[in-house]
């Protein structure tokens, strides 16, 4: 309130009204003092044989000293004037001095804020896990089930998901698919032709399994990731984990199952979590579906969220 105060006080120009405003007692005594010499002495010289040298001196004399009040008034106030602007200067140099001390006191605490943030920031990888069939690529037996590893079995506590991309809708199991065990079984397709005959074809669907780990500087808290497919706002086609915190030492596997690549479409992949500050990052990069030019980027560049202070 104080500075706003000091501010308005400089805006305006110091002019000669200003000065009059200011000095307002001054000037009517001065404007009085020729007044009450007129009423006092003219009368005098009226009742009394005037002398034209007299009366020539006592003009003379009023208006030497209107001239001289008129001259040390106006000198006054260039004085004053003189004095305002010289103040005014001090006083923005005071607040430019003030503002870049404030702008070198934020950078200095954004600065020592950013090193701490950087000392503790998560981030995660996503790679590629290789993988080999081993099965006799020309067994033409039905495929059976069998009881493999199930690596989670809530969503909750789990560490594995299985996400099958449909064109219609995205589903996440904690544990290994049918169809996913399936396409290990063997590297080509078994069909039957018109004549039911059992033959060996190439695959139309597709398996990708990645491995998640926290390769940053410390652990993560509220992390999750989202599966959405781009342009669609159908609750299907949108799937999302239940937010959790990841160490350094944990590991989350993702395999992604394509059930068909014969239709195009875009799907990201999003994950979110916050550092040990609370400070929001996300990171995300897309799956595209798109036949045989189908690929899913492993990117994901880390951006940090804007804090919503509302």
């Amino acid at each position: 309130m104080k500075k706003d105060k000091v501010q308005s006080r400089y805006d305006k120009e110091y002019s000669f009204g200003v000065f009059i405003k200011k000095h307002w007692i001054l000037l009517i005594v001065l404007i009085a003092i020729p007044i009450i010499i007129c009423a006092i002495f003219i009368p005098i010289l009226c009742n009394n044989s005037i002398n034209i040298w007299d009366l020539g001196s006592f003009l003379g004399g009023l208006l030497a000293y209107t001239g001289t009040a008129l001259l040390g008034a106006v000198s006054m106030w260039q004085n004053e004037k003189l004095k305002f602007e010289n103040d005014k200067n001090i006083e923005v140099e005071r607040v430019r001095a003030e503002k870049e001390k404030q702008i070198l006191i934020e950078n200095n605490k954004k600065i020592v804020y950013d090193n701490a943030r950087l000392a503790i920031l998560p981030i995660f990888s996503i790679n590629k896990v290789p993988y080999s069939i081993h099965s006799n690529i020309h067994d033409t037996l039905d495929y059976q089930t069998h009881n493999e590893r199930v690596y989670g079995y809530s969503e909750g506590d789990s560490w594995y998901f299985a996400i099958s991309l449909n064109e219609k809708e995205i589903t996440i199991q904690t544990k290994e698919s049918v169809e996913i065990q399936r396409y290990k079984q063997s590297a080509l397709a078994c069909k039957r032709d018109s004549n039911g005959v059992r033959i060996m074809c190439e695959k139309e669907d597709a398996y990708i399994p990645y491995i998640i780990k926290n390769i940053g500087r410390a652990n993560a808290n509220k992390f999750s990731f989202a599966i959405y497919k781009e342009g669609c706002s159908d609750k299907k086609l949108s799937k999302h984990i239940l937010a959790r915190p990841f160490s350094l030492d944990d590991e989350m596997r993702i395999d992604f199952y394509i059930p068909n690549l014969e239709f195009e479409a875009t799907y990201w992949l999003e994950l979110t979590y916050d550092d040990l500050l609370g400070n929001h990052y996300q990171q995300k990069d897309y799956i595209k579906i798109q036949k045989d030019d189908s690929h899913i980027s492993i990117d994901f560049p880390q951006t940090l969220q804007e804090q919503d202070n509302g």
